[in-house]
């Protein structure tokens, strides 16, 4: 049960972002929204994991979706998982240095 204090915390959250400062991102591959065994198998092969990986991620996943959504703290229930990304990947260059990372 969300408190008083923890709604009027979250009360601005929901409206536009005032100051219109926005970030376009450019990424090499995403995956659709939302979390399913088809988006582990995604992200498991764009990593190139090993297979035990991508089984610990299968039951991992399982394991959550079997999960009640907790009824201690604030109140989890407009959470929308559906509509999440849960991988970006942003390029395809690894860096080794500050120096060879793109500026903003």
């Amino acid at each position: 049960m969300a408190t008083e204090m923890d709604r009027k915390a979250l009360e601005g959250i929901k409206e536009e972002y005032e100051y219109g400062w926005v970030t376009d991102t450019e990424y090499t591959f995403k995956t659709r929204r939302g979390l399913d065994h088809d988006i582990v198998e995604q992200i498991s092969r764009m990593k190139g994991e090993p297979d035990w990986m991508r089984e610990f991620r299968h039951k991992s996943l399982d394991i959550f979706l079997s999960k009640p959504m907790p009824n201690w703290g604030p109140d989890l229930s407009e959470i929308n998982f559906e509509d999440i990304y849960y991988y970006i990947k942003p390029t395809e260059e690894e860096s080794d240095s500050w120096e060879d990372v793109p500026e903003p």
